[in-house]
């Protein structure tokens, strides 16, 4: 789980959460079902850690927009 949350925190900071739920959820539910747990849990788990993204401009494109308007100014 935490190799999970911290894998998809940083891919947050990248790319959009939305995009970050849509990779990271699909793996995560394959791996735990293959251990034999159910992965609802820990997929809210990952859902939350992917709204973690706001640490760069680039994880938000409203964000990036801010921080392009203010640098070419």
């Amino acid at each position: 789980l935490i190799v999970f949350t911290a894998v998809t925190i940083a891919v947050a900071q990248i790319i959009s959460n939305v995009a970050t739920v849509a990779i990271m959820v699909p793996i995560a539910i394959s791996v735990f079902q293959g251990l034999g747990t159910n992965p609802i849990p820990y997929i809210y788990v990952i859902i939350a850690a992917s709204h973690c993204g706001f640490m760069l401009p680039s994880s938000a494109g409203s964000s990036a927009v801010a921080a392009g308007v203010t640098e070419s100014e």
